[in-house]
């Protein structure tokens, strides 16, 4: 499949907005970053199951890793996106994907430090705008500080474009046999892994009857998994409402000071 300019350039704008949102409001897409990265990569490229495939996998492997206190950690985003535009440019199936896909978002940490340590100069200039109460130009260079941001999500995709997928297709078909199965039984042992780190910080002890339902349900029902997470939801939305109007119908009990025996 070609690659035309269209797909190109909004890919291109899509990674620069989620940048942006990531940045500032944080409201549309990080409730599922990686999932939605695949998406939307497969949408445009025309193939929106394989790349919802992609990601979702890839958000399984992120789940409880998350860049606390500054830390850098793969980024499963970008590896998602690159990797979806492989796979279906290709032809090739999830392993295929992950064959691109991980190394990419292990080599993104690197780039990620590069950029942290760029948008310090941008800061820097702020504070001594800010100092000398040229606020408007504080603010300036505060929004100049989002484009290393966004040219972290948008190089590694022209380079892919720039590299051929072509190229990057006779890489694969380099790759021997039992590589490929590697990455086949990551796919399948990583997304465990994630699940389990976010169960570790869940306190899984306290919920683990729903674990057990939700293990039935899959198991001997075969529900699908969209079905087990409405179900999932249901049950959150309904925990919400007993727990605020328990909230609500708490009485509040104060007591008085030293006058409290003579009123």
């Amino acid at each position: 499949m070609e690659i035309n300019a269209i797909q190109i350039i909004l890919i291109c704008v899509y990674m620069a907005f989620y940048t942006y949102e990531g940045m500032n409001l944080q409201v549309m897409l990080y409730g599922g970053t990686t999932v939605i990265g695949g998406f939307v990569t497969g949408l445009i490229m025309g193939n929106p199951t394989l790349g919802l495939t992609i990601g979702a996998t890839l958000q399984l492997m992120s789940l409880g890793i998350g860049a606390y206190g500054g830390a850098s950690v793969p980024d499963y985003h970008t590896g998602a996106v690159i990797g979806t535009i492989v796979a279906v440019s290709t032809g090739r199936d999830l392993e295929s994907a992950l064959a691109i896909a991980l190394p990419v978002s292990l080599i993104m940490i690197q780039l990620d430090v590069l950029v942290r340590m760029i948008t310090t100069f941008f800061l820097h200039q702020s504070q001594k705008a800010s100092e000398n109460l040229q606020m408007k130009k504080a603010y300036t260079w505060i929004v100049c500080g989002q484009i290393p941001w966004a040219l972290k999500g948008i190089l590694p995709i022209l380079l892919v474009f720039i590299v051929g997928v072509n190229n990057i297709d006779s890489l694969l078909n380099l790759f021997p046999a039992w590589l490929m199965g590697t990455f086949k039984v990551a796919g399948g042992i990583l997304p465990a892994v994630g699940i389990g780190i976010l169960l570790k910080y869940m306190n899984a002890k306290s919920y683990f009857e729903y674990l057990l339902i939700g293990f039935a349900m899959i198991s001997y029902l075969q529900i699908p998994m969209l079905g087990i997470a409405l179900f999932g939801l249901a049950i959150a939305i309904i925990t919400f409402k007993n727990q605020t109007k328990n909230d609500n119908n708490s009485v509040v009990v104060t007591t008085g000071g030293a006058m409290d025996d003579e009123l």
